[in-house]
């Protein structure tokens, strides 16, 4: 695939992931005090840390492919995990991880199941 295509692969991917996890942590920070157009600037603050890295710099690394997955949604975890720590004044570290791997966990499912029955990314 041309490098032209591989960014419009991680752009459908990208949009993908946004349109599952915004509102996933829009929703689960609710109770915050913060109007939802904060909670949903943070989070896709937190997708544009991380998603490129998984799709442009863990694949640049030459590592295994299983390992690169691992190492690549670790990054997504963790970074969005400090994210939502670091600007939600109220949400605990444990309440920052749980929100994380659930928006994750969906994004990643979700994306497995249709990178194998659609060609979307």
């Amino acid at each position: 695939m041309d490098e032209t295509g591989y960014v419009l692969k991680w752009f459908s991917a990208f949009l993908f992931t946004m349109a599952l996890e915004v509102p996933i942590v829009g929703a689960l920070t609710h109770r915050l005090g913060k109007p939802w157009p904060r909670r949903l600037a943070v989070a896709l603050t937190a997708q544009c840390a991380s998603h490129p890295a998984v799709w442009f710099i863990f694949p640049a690394l030459g590592m295994a492919y299983r390992d690169q997955i691992i190492v690549s949604e670790l990054w997504a975890l963790l970074s969005e995990t400090l994210i939502y720590f670091g600007i939600f004044e109220k949400l605990t570290l444990p309440r920052a991880f749980a929100i994380s791997l659930l928006a994750n966990g969906v994004s990643y499912g979700l994306g497995v199941l249709s990178q194998r029955y659609t060609s979307l990314f």
